[in-house]
């Protein structure tokens, strides 16, 4: 604690505190708070007197709306969460569907190719000796195929 210094006419302490001034709302009396009084009541609206008796508070304490303000962030980055796990699921159910398709149409042209190398028409289903020769002779890598 500081040093207490006694004279006659005062008592002085040797600490200094920061004071803030505060005006009331009624009377418009001036009068001053330790700052980190003023500050506490700023963030927890807790009420207050002035000198002549008018009960005050801050309206919102500051942690109140800046609670609030979290709160919504943290509601507004959910949202955004799901519609963006909303959008992936649905591009990963778009590509399953593609490739699912993408296999069923190239088990068909399998099966196309396959009939075609053998001699069958894929129109009429009749089979070709000459065609079977001629994809056999001139088309070799369709065999391979």
């Amino acid at each position: 604690m500081g040093n207490i210094i006694l004279n006659k006419e005062r008592v002085s302490y040797g600490i200094q505190v920061t004071m803030e001034t505060i005006i009331c709302y009624k009377c418009a009396i001036p009068f001053g708070v330790p700052d980190s009084y003023k500050k506490n009541l700023i963030n927890t609206g807790e009420s207050f007197y002035c000198p002549n008796g008018h009960s005050q508070c801050y309206t919102e304490p500051k942690i109140s709306v800046l609670q609030k303000k979290l709160e919504k962030s943290m509601h507004d980055a959910e949202a955004e969460s799901r519609r963006l796990r909303d959008i992936i699921d649905r591009k990963n159910s778009s590509i399953g569907s593609i490739t699912r398709q993408k296999s069923a149409i190239k088990g068909q042209l399998t099966k196309i190719k396959n009939r075609v190398k053998n001699g069958v028409c894929p129109c009429c289903n009749r089979t070709f000796k000459n065609l079977a020769d001629h994809i056999s002779l001139m088309h070799p890598e369709w065999k391979k195929t």
